[in-house]
C-alpha cells in the first residue's frame, strides 16, 4: 500500500526533507508526498489528491495549523500535528480539535525516516508518535 502524505508547512524546506527521506527509503515503504503551504492549498490538495495522512505544522501562521486539523477531522482524514517544542497541555487541545497524533518537528533524517516508517505501517493512534 502506498501512503499519500500531505505535508502542510509554510516553508517548503521541511517538505523537501520529508520527500527526500521518502525517496531514499522507497525500498522499505512506499510514500508519495505533496506540499501545501496554506489552508487553501490544503483544501485543494484534499479535494484533488485525497491524502492518506496530513502532517501539519502548528506554527502555520495565525493559528492556521489548527484550522487544517479541524478541516481534516471533518473529512475524517488522519492528521498529525508537528511542533518545535513538547508541550503536554497542547495534547488535549489537539485531540479536542481532531488531531490523530503529534510529533516533535525534527530535521534529523533518522527521525523523519522513523516517522515515515511508522505512518506507512499503521494508521496513527491518538497519541504521540515517537
Amino acid at each position: 500500500m502506498t501512503l499519500k502524505l500531505l505535508v502542510v508547512d509554510e516553508h517548503s524546506e521541511y517538505f523537501e526533507l520529508v520527500n527526500e527521506s521518502a525517496e531514499l527509503c522507497r525500498h522499505q515503504f512506499h510514500v508519495k508526498c505533496r506540499h501545501a503551504a496554506s489552508v487553501d492549498e490544503t483544501k485543494s490538495a484534499i479535494g484533488h489528491w485525497q491524502p492518506s495522512v496530513v502532517l501539519v505544522d502548528l506554527n502555520l501562521g495565525d493559528s492556521e495549523g489548527f484550522s487544517v486539523i479541524e478541516l481534516c477531522a471533518q473529512g475524517q482524514i488522519p492528521v498529525i500535528a508537528m511542533s518545535d517544542s513538547k508541550n503536554s497541555e497542547i495534547e488535549d487541545v489537539l485531540r479536542d480539535r481532531g488531531a490523530t497524533g503529534w510529533v516533535l518537528k525534527s530535521s534529523d533524517p533518522e527521525d523523519i525516516e522513523q516517522l515515515l516508517a511508522q505512518l506507512s505501517a499503521e494508521t496513527p493512534s491518538p497519541t504521540e508518535i515517537h
